[in-house]
């Protein structure tokens, strides 16, 4: 968590947000507990985010008070080709 801007009480906190419970949980608390604008980070490795489709893991964490939200599709490929 860091200052947005140094005359500010208000903090940044990007998170690494598959959707699950965990951390949709870290959500809130970020809020609540540290004033934090909460940015979600979520990598789709190819395995769908657990099943769950990308756009709903973003509505997902703005429903629960993200301030923003950042997607990357980047599939991992066998390195045996």
């Amino acid at each position: 968590i860091r200052p947005r801007d140094w005359s500010s009480d208000v903090c940044s906190s990007d998170l690494a947000y598959s959707g699950g419970l965990d951390a949709s949980v870290a959500i809130p608390w970020l809020i609540d507990r540290h004033r934090a604008e909460v940015v979600t980070v979520t990598v789709d490795i190819g395995s769908a985010a657990q099943g769950r489709a990308l756009e709903d893991v973003r509505d997902r964490a703005l429903s629960l008070g993200a301030w923003g939200y950042f997607t990357e599709e980047t599939p991992i490929h066998d390195a045996g080709g």
